[in-house]
């Protein structure tokens, strides 16, 4: 029995009272949590802390929808110790969506700090609210119902290996003593119990190494957050194996018989932690020369002392996709080693005629004289400090320059950011002959020697010392340096930009149904549904059409909805049901339209979708009736495009993990990898190092014909990068993609995503940020250019920042949500900051949809040309105001305290006024909606 001891016990005590004996059958868990706890003496607000922090696994501060089930478990007595967040009965799921106050979970804030030293009272009264909601939930469930079952064991009555009878999860309240006088009457002593008690991940009545580091973690607190067992400071794995009786392996006994016992056991964890915690230095030492804090790409220790961003904390580490943080706490103190080149010793060398090795953070090949050479090119395998170099304990004082956290010199390919890239292709990265002549490299990026005074050959990259970040601003690891043709040049230092929510709009599933009025169901059948978005409510069956404009909003709508379910859906599976249904039938009819279509400009030889029996183009034309059975438009349209893939994506990824997958599952991940690649091969046009998207598989492009900056999606084309490369499966070789077809298929996304950043900082107005319903696109010097030319499609006018161009916005504040921290954060934010500001500085909550109408007027594009605002009122349409008003999501530091509160007025406002029936207008306020209150940014999570 788990419980051991405990089940064969005289009496249990409850903690400091003198509540009778229960007997072995009676289980009453968590009693002292009650809001009315049996006497004044339990310690309720402790035993809650250490149960919460056990189940923040992460210490984050938050309990998240994979954290919720472990507090359930451990609230539930261990019976519901297997059960996932969606598989958890609805009310417990309500619970959750009621105490979580964002898309990261339910807020419990930093308990170690409150278990070991307290804290304000709401603080801890927040922790007990979110114990006391959820045990009340629990015990609810317990309830017998009129047939003597439960919904608790209803549940999980087809979970294997689950316990029928629920043990006592928190014994720590009731200590097993021979006579209540026995009990030890120490509230301290009481919250230890319990955190060994809660520790005890599968109530084995022992504490293995892994839980062991749990109740360390709480104790120190949180130093050793990642730390192996074998890494722990000796004086901390001796403490574990004396209080171990039976040795380590198998762990510490914690269902004692005695009181006294399971004091001991307490105070020796915590005497233990605080003498290793009382023996860390004063001052900080270092790793390999790089200060405590810091971050460890594989060796063992800190290297690339510049990059200063992701030295900065753990999350940044992580997303430098670094193996360890170390804090210092713990640590050895530096010893002697010897560098060659500034490169820890032993190390790789390549051939670059010096000698020495070289590559400091190409860490996988300076792992072993194996990967070194076998793998990575090596010229030699480093033993021995060069003669001279001889040992020290930090790196050389002379500082790396890095190119996209690559140090220099590096090749740089064509790729559209004009920086290195690949750091695992060694041998190009090794001379400037290997990157130009043999690795077809765009350019050898040099760091120059601050010292020098003549500067020759080819244009190279500089840096310069960055002061040391403050409270409000870091270094960006991949910002990429400025080309020029002097040395002092100083690299921006990038603020990064928070991401917003309101909760005071529209939710996810209230903006789903707003797709109801649209949807004509050509063919109602729950196995096999087709529905169509029309452009008009009133024209189903005579003269209706679809366009794939609509279809693809409809797609991306639901798909959104679907895969930010966990955090922003109503906890009604039946509501998820729904909206999984639609989105099959919405993709049915997405499937019929390539079906129909004659697909002009896409090779009859190269249509990728459907079954081999029947192939189809994957991109429809951009116009059909409205059962989507004839094509009334040929020719496929980039942006409708872009939406309909990447709502299949979201989709896709909702489904992931489950067990139990949509009927259509395997047909939509297929179908949208395939997409991807016709996308990247007919919509997109090459020139020189640049990919540009053209308006759709037979128009658009390079000047003079036209482009379309609202249909530069980068988050878009993102999510179908990362889709395609990590796609397991693909039944079909890849076509060529051009003239730079060797690149590796991201390559060419990338270089599309470049492409897309520079024409859109190439024609919109800086001081402003609109930008053109269309415009024109050349390269001059290579560079992205406005070529000026004239040009117009449906009568809309060019200059205009109208009806085409205002979804940009909505685009750019998308890949800020889904992407905030890569390399381009830089570039796009720059796009995004104008926008914002302007609504900032225009607020008005008395003025007509809240702001002035003087927020956007006419603006100068560098000169180029004038672009005015749209002449029926950019307040007045929801296609504009909605896409405007989603980039204040994206927040930037200097007017964040505004921020905030216009977004909220925004959701609101659009909450509490008429959604236009026609079909543009509906489905941007939907995507508006869904961007304002965290669908899109939760969404993301999904996707990684």
């Amino acid at each position: 029995e788990p419980l051991g001891d405990q089940q064969t016990s005289p009496s249990f005590v409850p903690f400091g009272s003198n509540r009778p004996s229960l007997r072995p059958g009676d289980r009453d868990p968590w009693l002292s949590m009650q809001s009315k706890p049996p006497s004044p003496n339990t310690d309720h607000t402790k035993a809650c802390l250490a149960v919460l922090g056990v189940a923040d696994s992460d210490r984050d501060g938050f309990i998240s929808i994979y954290e919720y089930p472990r507090l359930v478990s451990l609230m539930s007595g261990g019976a519901m110790g297997s059960t996932d967040y969606d598989s958890l009965p609805p009310v417990l799921i309500t619970n959750f969506e009621t105490l979580a106050g964002d898309a990261r979970g339910i807020s419990i804030g930093d308990v170690s700090t409150l278990l070991l030293e307290g804290g304000e009272e709401t603080e801890t009264a927040q922790a007990d609210r979110v114990c006391d909601s959820t045990l009340s939930t629990v015990d609810d469930l317990k309830k017998p119902k009129p047939d003597g079952s439960n919904e608790h064991e209803a549940a999980n009555s087809s979970t294997e290996g689950t316990s029928a009878s629920p043990t006592d999860p928190f014994a720590s309240i009731y200590f097993p003593v021979d006579s209540p006088s026995e009990a030890i009457d120490d509230s301290d002593g009481g919250s230890c119990w319990a955190l060994l008690i809660a520790s005890d991940e599968n109530n084995d009545g022992t504490l293995s190494t892994t839980e062991f580091l749990a109740v360390v973690n709480m104790l120190s607190p949180g130093k050793f957050v990642g730390t192996p067992y074998n890494d722990l400071p000796d004086s901390l794995i001796a403490e574990y194996e004396t209080l171990a009786k039976h040795g380590a392996s198998y762990g510490i006994p914690i269902h004692a018989a005695g009181a006294r016992d399971n004091a001991s056991i307490c105070n020796g964890m915590m005497m233990a932690v605080s003498e290793h915690m009382a023996e860390q230095p004063s001052t900080p030492h270092t790793s390999n020369g790089v200060p405590f804090p810091c971050c460890d790409w594989g060796d063992g220790y800190c290297t690339a002392p510049d990059n200063r961003w992701c030295h900065q904390s753990e999350d940044h580490c992580l997303a430098c996709d670094g193996s360890k943080y170390h804090t210092g706490e713990g640590e050895p103190m530096p010893s002697t080693m010897t560098f060659s080149n500034g490169v820890p010793i032993p190390c790789c060398s390549w051939p670059d005629g010096t000698g020495q090795c070289s590559q400091a953070t190409n860490h996988w090949c300076h792992g072993s004289s194996e990967n070194c050479m076998n793998h990575c090119n090596g010229e030699a395998w480093i033993t021995e400090a060069p003669p001279g170099e001889g040992s020290s304990t930090t790196s050389p004082s002379k500082p790396e320059a890095f190119s996209n956290g690559i140090p220099m010199p590096c090749c740089s390919w064509s790729d559209g950011t004009g920086e290195c890239s690949s750091p695992l292709n060694t041998s190009c990265h090794a001379s400037r002959d290997h990157c130009i002549h043999q690795c077809n490299g765009a350019a050898w990026l040099e760091a120059v020697d601050m010292d020098q005074t003549t500067i020759t050959g080819e244009p190279f990259y500089t840096m310069t010392a960055v002061p040391e970040p403050d409270d409000t601003k870091t270094t960006s690891p991949t910002g990429a340096p400025t080309r020029t043709s002097t040395i002092n040049v100083e690299v921006e230092v990038v603020v990064p930009a928070p991401i917003l929510r309101s909760n005071d709009g529209f939710t996810s599933y209230e903006t789903f149904q707003m797709l109801d009025h649209l949807t004509f169901k050509v063919r109602d059948d729950d196995n096999n549904p087709k529905y169509t978005l029309l452009s008009s409510p009133r024209n189903a069956k005579d003269g209706g059409q679809v366009a794939s404009e609509g279809q693809g909003y409809a797609l991306l709508v639901s798909g959104i909805v679907l895969a930010s379910w966990e955090t922003h859906g109503t906890g009604n599976p039946n509501d998820r049901d729904k909206i999984t249904q639609y989105f099959h039938g919405y993709f049915n009819a997405w499937k019929d339209m390539c079906r129909h279509s004659t697909g002009p400009c896409q090779n009859i030889d190269e249509h990728f979708c459907g079954p081999k029996s029947a192939p189809s183009v994957c991109l429809p034309g951009w116009k059909h009736d409205s059962m989507a059975m004839r094509e009334e438009a040929a020719g496929s349209v980039a942006d409708g495009d872009e939406d309909a893939i990447v709502g299949m994506i979201f989709a896709v990824r909702a489904f992931a993990s489950e067990d139990q997958k949509p009927v259509w599952y395997e047909e939509v991940r297929d179908w949208a990898e395939r997409s991807c690649t016709s996308f990247l091969k007919y919509t997109t046009t090459e020139k020189e190092q640049h990919r540009l998207l053209t308006l759709g598989s037979c128009w658009g492009g390079w000047a003079p014909n036209g482009n379309n900056p609202s249909y530069l999606g980068t988050g878009a084309f993102k999510v179908m990068r990362d889709y395609q490369t990590s796609y397991s499966g693909r039944e079909y070789e890849l076509p060529s993609f051009g003239r730079y077809s060797t690149g590796t298929l991201s390559n060419h996304w990338d270089s599309l995503i470049a492409t897309s950043y520079d024409v859109l900082s190439a024609v919109q107005c800086p001081d402003q940020g609109m930008v053109p319903n269309w415009a024109t696109v050349s390269t001059k010097d290579r560079r992205i250019a406005d070529a000026g030319m004239t040009f117009s499609d449906a009568g809309i006018p060019q200059h205009e920042f109208g009806s085409e161009a205002g979804r940009t916005m909505w685009r750019m504040a998308m890949d800020a949500v889904m992407f905030p921290e890569d390399r381009w954060e830089e570039p796009r934010n720059s796009l995004i900051e104008p926008i914002v500001r302007r609504l900032a500085d225009h607020y008005n909550p008395h003025y007509y949809r809240l702001f002035e109408p003087e927020a956007f007027t006419t603006c100068s594009a560098d000169g180029v040309h004038n672009i005015t605002s749209f002449e029926d009122g950019w307040r007045e349409n929801t296609f504009l105001y909605g896409p405007l008003v989603s980039t204040l999501v994206v927040g930037f530091p200097t007017i964040a305290d505004r921020q905030q509160e216009i977004l909220d007025s925004v959701a609101k406002y659009l909450k509490n006024n008429d959604v236009s029936e026609h079909y543009y207008p509906r489905c941007w306020t939907a995507l508006t909606s869904l961007m304002l209150n965290g669908a899109v940014a939760s969404a993301s999570r999904t996707m990684s």
